[in-house]
């Protein structure tokens, strides 16, 4: 299924037209209207009851709409974690310390920083001769 198509059918439904559907995808009246039918025909029923007042959902819509609705749901939530995984850096970082006494101060120190960033990997190492 589109999920365009469905996120239209959505709107058309809460707002019961689907001018002001279109009006919330910022696409033309005639755009969806079209979209509707295509869709309409690519899953082989109506879908809504068109008319000068608005558009009314059909009882085969009805039955498929808490699925589709959580399919648009599920689909946002995921382009959301893909844009939230995208964002995060990531890499390897290498930190030397001469002394042990300060091992534990970083080690509590890059805990706290792998909170915020946990793609990035940290090796802590107790001579800086390793780091090369």
């Amino acid at each position: 299924m589109d999920i365009d198509r469905c996120r239209a059918l959505i709107y058309a439904i809460d707002t019961g037209s689907l001018f002001a559907a279109a009006g919330k995808l910022n696409i033309t009246a005639s755009g969806i209207s079209k979209m509707m039918s295509t869709f309409e025909h690519d899953i082989g029923f109506e879908l809504l009851y068109r008319n000068r007042g608005g558009v009314i959902p059909t009882k085969k819509c009805l039955d498929i709409l808490p699925s589709i609705r959580q399919l648009v749901e599920q689909n946002e939530m995921c382009d959301k974690l893909v844009e939230t995984i995208s964002e995060q850096p990531q890499g390897r970082i290498k930190i030397g310390c001469a002394h042990h006494a300060y091992l534990s101060w970083l080690g509590d120190i890059t805990k706290e920083f792998q909170k915020v960033y946990s793609k990035i990997e940290i090796e802590l190492i107790h001579d800086i001769v390793q780091i090369y």
